[in-house]
């Protein structure tokens, strides 16, 4: 089952969109790879002028799945059952 993502909630001082530019390095991607996400629905985005920004709730829950796939993976690794 897919988890909801709650988008308008921001609970850091961060800006509540960020650029593809800001994304790429933030993720360490390459923008065209961030183009490729969004083109793909992948990844969230919103149009403003002739330029486009990504939630910054979305890169922050990514991070946080990020982080939270790496300890798995890091205990398995280790052989940790706990």
């Amino acid at each position: 089952m897919k988890e909801k993502i709650k988008w308008s909630t921001n609970t850091s001082q961060e800006p509540k969109l960020l650029g593809i530019t800001q994304v790429a390095k933030r993720l360490g991607f390459s923008r065209h790879h961030v183009w490729n996400l969004i083109d793909r629905s992948e990844m969230p985005a919103v149009k403003s002028g002739n330029k486009w920004f990504i939630p910054t709730v979305f890169i922050l829950k990514y991070e946080e799945l990020i982080e939270q796939h790496s300890k798995e993976v890091l205990k398995k690794y280790k052989g940790d059952s706990s």
